[in-house]
């Protein structure tokens, strides 16, 4: 079966393929953190050792649960996030990859939103604003 006629998962993985072989960086992300807004959030490891001072650059939720990525740090060619997530067993800090958060569908459907309200903030600022704990 050719790739016109295969189904619409299929073609899309082929692209991917593609891309990657080609040596063009790979955006999943995109749609959830447009290039104008990736370009705006400081490289990795450049607020290391701020802890709760660390400035959140971007604010990605589940609509369908309770988990919020609060982005301090990304690498805009991988995807590549670091940052502090709350909502899950527990709050902590750690890698994200924002391609695999594109992907995620929720039991409605719905992905991961980015919160197109959020203005850049120290996280300790942040939290205590949706009324969590530091």
């Amino acid at each position: 079966m050719d790739d016109l006629h295969a189904p619409a998962p299929h073609r899309r993985q082929r692209e991917a393929t593609g891309a990657q072989k080609s040596g063009r960086t790979v955006m999943g992300y995109s749609k959830l953190v447009p290039p104008s807004v990736a370009r705006t959030v400081p490289p990795l490891m450049s607020q290391d050792g701020k802890g709760m001072d660390a400035t959140v650059h971007l604010k990605l939720f589940n609509p369908c649960g309770s988990q919020t990525w609060w982005i301090t740090e990304l690498d805009p060619k991988t995807g590549e996030a670091f940052g502090y997530v709350t909502g899950m067993v527990e709050d902590e800090w750690g890698s994200i990859d924002l391609n695999e958060l594109a992907a995620v569908r929720g039991p409605l459907g719905l992905g991961i939103e980015r919160d197109l309200h959020f203005s850049p903030k120290p996280l300790r600022e942040a939290l205590a604003a949706h009324g969590i704990e530091v």
